[in-house]
């Protein structure tokens, strides 16, 4: 029988269909596949990043304790008390007129210097016995020990160890005599290294409060092999692994560490806008960097600081080395999925031609060998779309469902067969069923993808969130549909774990952020819960001016953190009963300076740390900064209102409280100079509408009781 013109007609349009349906399974097998190994490669570099922390983590703490002895080493000769008699003496104006050769002083003091740098690690290589004997031949420059009087004039010295004029600016600096200084590394002679301490030598009986230093103590310590090979790695690194030494000084980053590459140390010097990936990382030493290095070659590398200097223990592993198991997966998965396609579109191809060839002659075989082998497509590639972690839906334009994958009938808990034909209403209930279905038609009437995100919770603990992809189609690829129906591809994908990770950051830092003030409370009990207060009515505000939530939270945060300065401030002037010096005041005041640059670099969510830097500017431009009305952040005018009305309002150990009503008439007349006049509108409001006194009262009541 010869097929009719309209049977041919249904059997091109057929092999349409099946075309299109086999493009989009391609598709989906593509997403999918990509799906997949992008999921691999977050696990893998997450997994580097925690090992790489680690071991970054541990050379910085050796490489503390290796600085920490040498400073204890000083401290302690500071102290010694022989010490302190003998360079009394030696300072003396008539003690080089009672000795006709070095006084014995001076001998003692060398040969107990000598013993300290032996022991403490300021000792020089051994030399050779000619360079002993011969005296004309000048020594190189060695490492050890310098007393010095209060002007940096050498007392006693190590052997040809140079005197505090030939050390580094910083050490020659006597502004700040009592503060301990560290420097380097700097050369020390040829091809040699070194770093210096400086300890000030206060008198036996001098409080080193209230006295000046007599003299101090210098000390260079070499930094040789057993010093750099703190970062050498252990048997189990991999190659392109190293840990190196990096400096910041002055903006510009320098490696003091020997590179592998034959450069010496501090040759390699790179300024803050380089793209080098462990200058990148000293800059952001919060997580991994991915970038590439001064060799050329793309890493993995994350730094650790080390505490007391300015330097960073920089880790780091070649890309290729750590992703090399996850490369060699990606090629596997990809060449099967490249094979599986061509090795499908090679039958399919064949399909096609033998199905031109027989046409209307045998359509009937041809209908049946063409869904046969639609089949074996269709359960390859869902074989594909069943291990994927994405689910994929199609819905038509009644949003009724025409495929879903396993993942796509897991995530809703239904079997697959029984959702084909259902409404997404009946499937995800009316509400959620119903936002997916306003995704759908707003993708196709608009013709551009849309997405969609929701979660559901459970006494306030996330139980799960998903985003949707919603991507318009104009006919679904189902070969029993006698016309075009145009629908939407539906994507899924599961954000739980990365929002519960989110909100696990979030609960760790807020905990954090209440220990903090927990601690300073106890160390001013007049001011206890100031910051509660701070934080609270800066909160009110900013909800009451309809801020986003990003600064709502921010404004808060700086509330509670603002006073984290006083830590350095000293008990006694906190809890002063008396009058504050101007002095004291302007102290405490800079403490909140302090706190900003304490919080410095600590990724906050919403400018948390220019809040806390900004919230002592004045609207007149009379603060601080000199910054102007809008100049100044919101945040920071909220809680800079905010911290004068709750101290005003409540006892100081030094005052007794202004009291309510004289604190919010103050406020008033200083709007336009000090305070906004929507912040101070604001506040007025919650006071006096909102029950933000008796609240206020209540938080104050809680700090001294």
């Amino acid at each position: 029988m010869i097929p009719q013109l309209s049977d041919y007609r249904l059997s091109l349009r057929a092999r349409r269909l099946a075309l299109v349906a086999w493009i989009l399974l391609v598709i989906a097998g593509y997403f999918a596949l990509m799906a997949i190994l992008d999921t691999e490669r977050q696990r893998d570099t997450r997994q580097w990043e925690v090992r790489l922390s680690l071991i970054a983590a541990a050379r910085s703490q050796a490489v503390e304790g290796w600085l920490e002895d040498r400073s204890t080493a000083l401290k302690n000769l500071a102290d010694n008390v022989s010490l302190k008699l003998y360079m009394t003496e030696v300072m003396s104006p008539h003690i080089n007129d009672e000795f006709a050769n070095e006084p014995a002083q001076v001998t003692y003091l060398r040969n107990l210097i000598i013993s300290s740098a032996r022991t403490g690690g300021f000792s020089a290589p051994p030399v050779s016995p000619a360079d002993l004997i011969n005296a004309n031949v000048k020594t190189p420059a060695m490492p050890g020990i310098v007393l010095s009087d209060p002007t940096g004039a050498s007392l006693v010295t190590t052997r040809s160890t140079p005197t505090p004029a030939d050390l580094p600016e910083a050490l020659r600096d006597f502004s700040h005599p009592k503060e301990p200084v560290f420097s380097g590394p700097f050369p020390l002679g040829e091809n040699r290294y070194a770093i210096a301490f400086r300890k000030p030598v206060y008198g036996v009986q001098a409080d080193a409060a209230t006295s000046d230093p007599m003299g101090f103590i210098f000390g260079i310590a070499l930094l040789d092999d057993g010093f750099f090979n703190l970062l050498k790695p252990d048997a189990h690194h991999l190659s392109g692994e190293a840990s190196l030494l990096l400096q910041r000084e002055n903006g510009i980053f320098a490696y003091i560490s020997p590179p592998e590459d034959g450069h010496e140390p501090l040759e390699l010097k790179f300024d803050k806008k380089s793209s080098d990936a462990g200058i990148r990382a000293a800059e952001n030493p919060s997580g991994l960097i991915e970038a590439r290095d001064y060799r050329g070659a793309d890493v993995f590398v994350v730094a650790q600081p080390v505490k007391e200097t300015n330097w960073f223990v920089i880790h780091r592993i070649n890309r290729d080395v750590a992703l090399a198991e996850t490369a060699a997966r990606a090629r596997w998965l990809t060449i099967s999925y490249l094979l599986a396609v061509l090795m499908l579109s090679a039958a399919f191809a064949a399909l096609w031609k033998q199905a031109v060839a027989l046409r209307a002659r045998e359509n009937a075989a041809h209908y049946r060998t063409l869904a046969h082998r639609i089949r074996r497509h269709e359960e390859l590639l869902e074989l594909i779309a069943r291990n994927s972690p994405i689910g994929t839906v199609i819905a038509d334009s009644g949003q009724h469902y025409r495929y879903a994958n396993r993942q796509a009938a897991e995530n809703v808990g239904w079997v697959r067969s029984e959702m084909i034909g259902k409404t997404l209403s009946l499937v995800h209930g009316q509400v959620h069923g119903e936002e997916l279905s306003n995704a759908n038609r707003k993708a196709m009437s608009s013709h551009t993808e849309q997405q969609h995100i929701w979660r559901s919770a459970e006494d306030d603990e996330i139980r799960s969130v998903r985003m949707t992809r919603h991507i318009p189609i104009d006919a679904i690829p189902i070969p029993e549909e006698a016309a075009d129906i145009p629908g939407v591809l539906m994507i899924e994908q599961d954000l739980t774990e990365i929002v519960r990770s989110e909100e696990r950051q979030r609960r760790t830092l807020r905990r954090l952020i209440e220990t903090l003030v927990m601690i300073i409370d106890r160390r001013d009990p007049s001011a206890a819960r100031h910051s509660a207060c701070v934080a609270r009515i800066a909160y009110v505000i900013a909800k009451h001016l309809r801020l986003d939530p990003v600064e709502i939270h921010a404004a808060e945060t700086a509330g509670q953190l603002m006073n984290l300065g006083k830590l350095l401030v000293p008990v006694e002037m906190l809890t002063a009963s008396g009058k504050l010096r101007g002095e004291d005041r302007e102290f405490i005041r800079r403490s909140l300076m302090t706190t900003a640059d304490m919080l410095e670099g600590i990724a906050f969510e919403g400018p948390v740390v220019e809040t806390i830097r900004q919230c002592q500017e004045r609207i007149d431009g009379s603060g601080p900064l000199g910054l102007v009305g809008e100049d100044i952040l919101i945040t920071a005018r909220i809680v800079g209102t905010a911290n004068r009305f709750a101290a005003m309002a409540r006892p100081r150990s030094y005052r007794k409280e202004i009291g309510f009503e004289k604190a919010t008439q103050t406020m008033l007349e200083e709007i336009g100079t000090v305070h906004d006049r929507r912040v101070v509108t604001a506040l007025l409001h919650y006071l006096e509408n909102e029950g933000g006194r008796q609240e206020i009262e209540t938080l104050m009541g809680q700090g001294e009781g």
